[in-house]
């Protein structure tokens, strides 16, 4: 992604999960994740596949998310933008300091 992106190009909120552990009404510990940052982004479909897995049929987008530069942003993070969850697979700085680009998988449902 080169050159700068215009304020209007960020207009999908994208919020940013972290992990935390928890304990469950027995005290046993659970992964849960919490929302960390609800941010502007930029979002582009990068591709798309189907897959069938003993019968059961799943889609996979590969998508781009574009935002302004922030601390914190890793792979271990999932996101959440119009309803649907994402595994990040890596995080790219632009310029400096500038942008972030984010590449996820959309999680199957």
């Amino acid at each position: 992604m080169a050159g700068r992106i215009r304020t209007g190009q960020l207009d999908r909120l994208l919020q940013i999960r972290s992990a935390t552990l928890a304990n469950d009404a027995t005290g046993q510990p659970i992964e849960t994740w919490t929302t960390t940052a609800t941010v502007w982004c930029k979002r582009e479909d990068m591709s798309g596949a189907e897959a069938s897995d003993a019968g059961e049929r799943s889609a996979e987008t590969n998508s781009e998310f574009t935002i302004r530069y922030r601390t914190g942003v890793t792979p271990k993070n999932r996101l959440i933008c119009e309803a649907r969850e994402y595994d990040v697979v890596s995080v790219l700085e632009v310029g400096r300091r500038e942008y972030l680009t984010i590449m996820a998988r959309a999680r199957a449902e």
